[in-house]
């Protein structure tokens, strides 16, 4: 009984040694097996698409987060700051990340990444023309990149 305790507690410490030593963090981790982790976004921003929007950035980031919620087939699934990260669910679930930047009182840059470039654009289209459109493509959503 004894040693079996010692092998169910070497097992445990040996995933956690393996699963702390990578390069991404416990946090990273956890969350990636939770499905909440904004880590492929944030990798996938270097090929974002953008826009800057007249309105300051609280107005900006309300209004983005509101066509967020009235798009079909999309889901909320974290928020930080200078970040609405969404899941796009069409053929399977891809993440999309809407970054802010303040650029000016007036002015605030949205950016929007995801490793898939075809969920990319159908969310930026949304966004950029500021409005919730009709039902995207069945293709939408395949991570193409």
């Amino acid at each position: 009984m004894r040693s079996h305790k010692f092998v169910i507690i070497m097992a445990s410490l040996t995933l956690a040694a393996v699963c702390m030593t990578g390069c991404a963090t416990t946090d990273d981790w956890f969350k990636g097996l939770l499905g909440v982790s904004t880590a492929s976004v944030e990798s996938a921003r270097k090929n974002a698409v953008s826009k800057v929007f007249d309105y300051d950035y609280i107005v900006c980031y309300e209004k983005m987060k509101k066509i967020l919620e009235e798009m079909p087939q999309v889901s909320i699934y974290a928020r930080k700051k200078g970040l609405i990260a969404v899941y796009y669910n069409s053929v399977n679930t891809t993440p999309v990340g809407v970054f802010f930047k303040k650029i000016d009182e007036k002015k605030t840059g949205v950016e929007i990444a995801s490793p898939s470039s075809s969920a990319r654009d159908w969310v930026a289209k949304n966004l950029f023309s500021e409005k919730a459109l009709p039902e995207a493509p069945k293709e939408v959503g395949i991570l193409d990149d």
